[in-house]
């Protein structure tokens, strides 16, 4: 099964369907796969919606390890001099780091995928280890934007059928929701 990955950025890489690595610099990805026949209308088309996180699990550790030894260092030079309450303080600001980076990573792990097969449109929210499907038959699914309520208040994408609607992309910028919605809409059509 030959499969291509599209960035929602300009940029555009081709990939096996085996391989699930980032796209570049975009947040946003179409794969693209036949499901055995070769009619357009009988593909599966496969966007995975991910926040824009570079750090991984091991980068952050050696991150963390690196200000906490220099952070250290100069703490305990200073509680040598007389002045220990730097270490304590010098604590604080290292667990105050590290509870920062553990959020970071665990939200780089949210995902957002919409598959749209030839019958029905799976949309399914990936939070932690919580994950939630909707399913909408195609023939009836819409997309729609709708812009913030004030200036410099971000949109909403939302997918839908028959009054249930759910919100994709909440980590994407306005630009790339709408160019999304514009890719969906011209699916779906």
């Amino acid at each position: 099964m030959k499969s291509h990955l599209r960035s929602c950025t300009p940029e555009t890489v081709s990939l096996d369907s085996r391989v699930r690595g980032p796209a570049g610099p975009g947040r946003c990805t179409e794969d693209q796969g036949n499901s055995g026949s070769a009619a357009g209308s009988d593909q599966l088309h496969r966007f995975e919606l991910k926040p824009n996180c570079s750090l991984d699990s091991r980068t952050a550790t050696l991150f963390f390890v690196s200000i906490l030894a220099v952070s250290m260092t100069v703490a305990g030079g200073f509680a040598a001099m007389g002045y220990w309450p730097v270490l304590p303080m010098a604590g604080l600001e290292l667990t105050a780091l590290g509870a920062a980076l553990w959020l970071s990573l665990k939200r780089g792990r949210d995902r957002d995928l919409i598959d749209v097969g030839p019958d029905e449109v799976v949309v399914s929210r990936l939070r932690g280890r919580e994950r939630r499907d909707q399913r909408f038959l195609r023939a009836w699914t819409r997309v729609r934007y709708a812009a913030g309520r004030s200036a410099g208040a971000s949109g909403r994408l939302e997918i839908g059928a028959h009054g249930r609607w759910c919100a994709v992309g909440e980590f994407l910028t306005d630009a790339e929701r709408r160019g999304l919605g514009d890719r969906l809409n011209r699916l779906l059509a």
